[in-house]
């Protein structure tokens, strides 16, 4: 992501397939060496550790999408 920071993150709904929604966005990426951001979101979902998923020598970081592009399927909703 660093080295090509263009992304997409695409919707699909369940209830209907051909009605989607695309986001087109440049990603940032930061460390998130003291975890801070980790904890807020283990926080959020009942207080997971996340720190006890991490394998020796990886580290966290924290991927910022920035949009460029909105794109949805019918167009208008």
């Amino acid at each position: 992501m660093q080295a090509h920071p263009e992304c997409t993150l695409f919707f699909l709904d369940p209830a209907n397939p051909y009605r989607t929604l695309e986001v087109r966005a440049r990603a940032e990426v930061q460390p998130d060496p003291d975890y801070a951001f980790a904890e807020k979101l283990g926080r959020k979902y009942g207080g997971a550790n996340l720190r006890e998923r991490d394998q020796p020598g990886e580290s966290r970081v924290v991927v910022t999408l920035h949009p460029v592009k909105v794109n949805i399927w019918p167009p208008g909703g």
